[in-house]
């Protein structure tokens, strides 16, 4: 288990291989190293932290590549107003209405 902090440490260090590669370097050299089973080395990459992150970094690129976030910026600021206080509101509108649909609890207790 040293040796793979060791390494994995050292490839963020330099960037060998792209830093995301390197965060799966566990879940390929526990098992075959026999530290723990596939089961249990792949458990804390599915948490439910991790989806909600994911799904975030892949609409992130797509609004960008539509402008919809600018698109959305302008949308409010014709809605609320041109004044500082109310471009305030509007941020606060805004990250109210996100974190009405984004939430880290489950839906379905299990």
């Amino acid at each position: 288990m040293a040796a793979i902090t060791i390494l994995m440490g050292t490839w963020w260090i330099c960037e060998s291989i792209p830093i995301p590669a390197t965060g799966l370097i566990p879940l390929a050299l526990m098992p075959w190293l026999g530290i723990l089973r596939i089961n249990e080395a792949g458990a804390p990459y599915a948490s439910d932290s991790i989806f909600l992150f994911m799904g975030g970094f892949i609409l992130a690129p797509a609004m960008q590549r539509w402008h919809l976030h600018r698109r959305m910026a302008l949308h409010i600021i014709n809605h609320v107003g041109f004044s500082p206080a109310r471009i305030v509101l509007g941020f606060m509108v805004a990250s109210a209405g996100i974190s009405a649909f984004i939430s880290r609890e489950p839906l379905i207790k299990s």
